[in-house]
């Protein structure tokens, strides 16, 4: 008879924990595996009622539970603390064995970890997942990135165990409870693409002020079609401005764009202020927030970034600006 765990897990904080529960409610079996065993036994402790968890305080036992091609749940603290968990289990793991990353990590952390395992035949997810430690008890939004191998053997379990909401009216459906998950209903959780792609929608996710409307669109040869998105604000910024007081565009030595398309771009991201900082000259943004229509939502002043060798870069606002003066600082404080 076959005992092996469909799963590993490490890191018995308070999301692995709960992340762990959900897939063994889920019916698949998970071996977990903590730094300090006696987190490991009491956690074991608390959950007698399941017999879909097996605890290790070995790591090489650990990981020999696991069926293959293994996947392993990495739940520990984003940086340094991460790596030195890829580095523990590498000399222990086969060819096509997955790790995954469910902690917070940077994207570019990510892309790198992708890398270095491809070279030694392993494969390396980062998932986002949202939701808190309800979520992953119960069923987190899941953001998956890596190869489609990765997630073509983790599709199903994902699937399962994510947030689930109703097919017509988009409500999450809740009422899940230890040993009996929520059923039915939409999952939340999605192959996003390679190369960090999963913890890049994690971080715009769990920064941004408004939510988001994501639509799949089939459109033949030849056809039109008219698609409406409702994005709702899902932060209260009252009383908050978002600025930016670092711009380059088209006037700095090291930046060729249109200040048009500075300013659609900063309008996009609901950027409400402007302050202009392009190096040793003087560029007003009014203009083209006037032509584009943006002045109900956005303001700009004048400022400028000054490049004396001897100090480095120092911005300065606001400063008086006259269309028709010179637009150049200087020569004694000049970039060049």
């Amino acid at each position: 008879m076959n005992h092996y765990s469909d799963f590993g897990l490490i890191g018995l904080a308070v999301m692995g924990q709960n992340l762990a529960l959900n897939i063994a409610d889920h019916g698949y079996k998970i071996s977990v595996y903590n730094r300090t065993f006696s987190k490991t036994e009491d956690f074991l402790a608390r959950n007698a009622y399941s017999n879909n968890i097996s605890g290790f305080a070995n790591i090489q036992e650990f990981v020999a539970s696991i069926k293959q091609p293994r996947k392993i749940i990495i739940m520990v603290q984003a940086g340094e603390a991460t790596d030195a968990v890829i580095d523990m289990l590498v000399p222990f793991l086969d060819a096509e064995d997955i790790l995954i990353d469910g902690g917070n990590a940077k994207w570019t952390d990510t892309i790198r970890r992708e890398s270095m395992l491809k070279d030694q035949n392993l494969h390396f997810v980062g998932s986002g997942v949202s939701g808190g430690e309800e979520g992953a008890r119960f069923g987190p939004s899941l953001m998956v990135g890596g190869s489609e191998f990765a997630w073509n053997q983790i599709k199903e379990p994902w699937l399962a165990i994510s947030a689930k909401v109703d097919r017509t009216t988009g409500s999450p459906i809740e009422g899940g409870s230890p040993g009996n998950p929520v059923k039915g209903g939409v999952p939340c959780a999605a192959y996003i693409g390679k190369n960090g792609a999963g913890h890049y929608v994690k971080m715009v996710h769990n920064g941004i002020e408004y939510g988001i409307d994501r639509q799949f669109v089939e459109v033949q040869r030849g056809q039109e079609r008219r698609v409406i998105g409702n994005v709702h604000r899902q932060v209260d910024t009252h009383g908050f401005i978002s600025a930016d007081f670092h711009i380059h565009s088209e006037g700095s030595p090291d930046s060729a764009v249109e200040i048009r398309e500075r300013v659609a771009s900063f309008a996009a991201e609901g950027v409400e202020f402007l302050s202009s900082s392009d190096h040793d000259n003087l560029r007003d943004f009014e203009p083209a927030i006037r032509e584009l229509g943006l002045q109900h939502w956005m303001t700009s002043q004048v400022g400028v970034e000054t490049s004396p060798l001897m100090l480095g870069h120092l911005l300065g606002f606001p400063v008086d600006y006259n269309a028709t003066q010179p637009q150049r600082m200087p020569k004694d404080t000049a970039y060049d």
